[in-house]
Parts: structure tokens; sequence; C-alpha cells
């Protein structure tokens, strides 16, 4: 009992002596929360139902010092937060270097950096947006643009004066210029994007979006089923269609009745040839088309070989454990019955010592 008289004591002693030092140091006590100066530091006493609030100025305005009340949950100021890392939780300020000044109160991660910032601590740039070393501030990448409606990069790095695009989804090209296949659009223009293509196989034309048909109507055999075809053989027709195009753009230009004979045999033999390699592609495409419900046919069984393989293994195993069981077994029963036999014969041995004995 004079134990806790003692300890009484000595609390009611050094509450008193804090409250002289806040009435000596800190000046009036002000009435409402609000009114505590952002300079002074707060220490918070537990109490019986609330928290007795002391305080008195810090040597340093970049801490406070606090002590959590159980009925009064402790709250940083603007610009800190709640560092719980050492005994006493205290008010750190927080570390966004200098690009915000708003951080959360329980994990310090910086909120609404800026200057085009990013990060937990406004350490790196944001998307689309790289460090330039001479000017050392985020710039906004140009990819192809460096404005908000035409920068169309994740990021992008600068080596040896050089400048890398790392392009979003549906673009393509050094500075993310172009649209990747299965997209169309023309980034280059004021306010243009990548959309994605609605055709069969996203293979439409890269800057109208007109869906790509698989054969054109006179190369189409009547008796093969015309399906789409795979990427490589549609990129070879492209490419045929082209010489095909710049081949009669040239012969308009030229007077074919000056031409000599054999200037004109080469032209007949160069039409064929890209007819001919048109086909080709045409019958190379139809083929893998009809081969694909084998090879996906294939695809499952070999899934199902798989999985009975698997299966197989599975029962080797447990049939090996068990043998091993059996076989650990039979070892056993086999040194019961040696005992049993050298106890038999222990047995027959006194049996015939108590004969003799007789």
């Amino acid at each position: 009992m004079s134990g806790s008289v003692a300890w009484r004591s000595a609390e009611l002693r050094a509450l008193a002596l804090g409250a002289l030092l806040a009435l000596v140091y800190g000046g009036p006590r002000p009435e409402h929360r609000s009114e505590h100066a952002e300079w002074t530091q707060r220490v918070q006493y537990p109490a019986g139902n609330d928290a007795q609030r002391v305080q008195f100025p810090s040597l340093h305005d970049t801490q406070r010092v606090q002590i959590p009340s159980v009925d009064d949950p402790q709250r940083c100021a603007a610009g800190f937060y709640l560092d719980r890392s050492g005994l006493i939780a205290r008010c750190v300020r927080c570390s966004c270097n200098g690009f915000s000044d708003e951080c959360e109160e329980n994990t310090g991660r910086c909120l609404k950096c800026s200057d085009n910032t990013a990060g937990d601590h406004c350490e790196r740039c944001r998307d689309g947006y790289y460090s330039n070393a001479a000017q050392r501030r985020c710039s906004a990448c140009p990819c192809p643009f460096s404005n908000d409606g035409n920068n169309f990069a994740l990021g992008c790095t600068e080596t040896d004066g050089r400048l890398l695009c790392l392009c979003k989804d549906g673009y393509t090209g050094e500075r993310c210029e172009r649209c990747a296949p299965g997209y169309y659009g023309d980034p280059l223009v004021s306010g243009g994007r990548c959309r994605l293509c609605n055709c069969p196989g996203n293979l439409c034309d890269s800057k109208t979006g007109v869906c790509r048909n698989s054969l054109e109507l006179r190369d189409t055999n009547t008796e093969e089923q015309c399906e789409e075809c795979d990427n490589c053989a549609q990129t070879l027709l492209n490419d045929l269609e082209k010489f095909d195009t710049e081949l009669r753009r040239i012969k308009d230009q030229l007077d074919l009745d000056s031409l000599r004979p054999s200037s004109k045999e080469h032209l007949r033999k160069l039409e064929e040839a890209i007819a001919a390699t048109r086909n080709l592609v045409n019958t190379f495409s139809v083929t893998v088309d009809k081969q694909v419900p084998k090879i996906n046919q294939l695809e499952q069984d070999v899934t199902y070989l798989t999985k009975d393989m698997d299966n197989l293994k599975e029962q080797v195993r447990k049939q090996s454990e068990d043998a091993g069981k059996a076989l650990s077994n039979a070892e056993n029963s086999h040194q019961r019955a040696k005992a049993l036999d050298t106890e038999t014969q222990n047995l027959l041995q006194k049996i015939k010592g108590s004969h003799l004995c007789t």
C-alpha cells in the first residue's frame, strides 16, 4: 500500500513539474487544439479518459515528439508523417525531394508529386517523361512529340545524345511515330492516336483501319475455301501488290513501241513471275490454314499424353513405395522368425537338460 502511495506521489510531482515548465517556457495554454504553434513539440501522457498536453519550445522546428494516448489518437501536422520505428512514435517531415509537402501519415509515401515526378519519394519521372541531365528536371519524351496529346511513350532514355523511346502498346518506331501491327491511325497528326483494328485477326490498313481481305478476287481458286492469310503471307502479298503497282506505273511511263523486243520480253517475264509468286503465296496460305486443325489436334494429343505419362509416373512411384514397404515388412518378419527359432532352440535345450537331471 505504501509503495502505491509513493508511486502516485511521484507521478503527481512529475505532472506538477511539467505544468510548471509549460507555464514558464511555453506561455499561456491555448484554449483550442488548433491554436498550438507549429514550432512547438507536443508531449502526451496517458490519463484516465483524456490525454494531458504539455507544450514547450522545440530546438528544431523539423521534429515533433509525441507520446500517444490510448484515448486520444496521435495525428501529425501537415507535411509530417508518424514514424513508429523507435521506442517513441514521432512526427517526421515528409521526404519528397522537395517536390511535395504532403505524404501519407502512416507510411510517409509522398502525395501529389510536382514537376512531373513520381514514386514513393518523388524520386523519378512519371510515365512519358525522362530526366534531362542538362536542365536537371523531368522533360516530356518527344515520342513523337512532347505535348501530352502526342506523347505515346511509357518512358525514354538518353544515351550518347540519342533519345530512345519505350512505346506504349499499339505504337512502334524509334519515336513511337507509327502504329504497331494490328493498330491503325496517325500518331504524327495533332490529337491522333492508334486504335485497335476491328477486323478478323486485327489485319487492317495502318492508316485508315480498312480491313484487308485474305485473298484478292482474281487470285481466288473457286475450289478452295477462302480463309484469312496468316501474318507472314499477308506481308508477302502486300509487298507483291506494291511491286505490281510499281511495275504498272513504269509501263505507263514507257513508250512500249520504242522498246526493244528483249526489253518487252523482260517486262512480260517479270509480270509473270510476280503473278506466279502471288499464286504460290496464296496456295501456301491455304495449305497452312488446312493444317491448323491437325496441328491443334496434335497439340491436344500431346497434352493428353503428357497427363497420361504423369499419371503413370505417379502410379510407378506409389508402387515403388508399396514395394519398399513390403520388402521392409518381409525383412522384419524374417528377423522375428529368426528370433523365434532361437528362442525355440533355447527352450528345447532347457527341456533336454531338465530330463537329464531327473
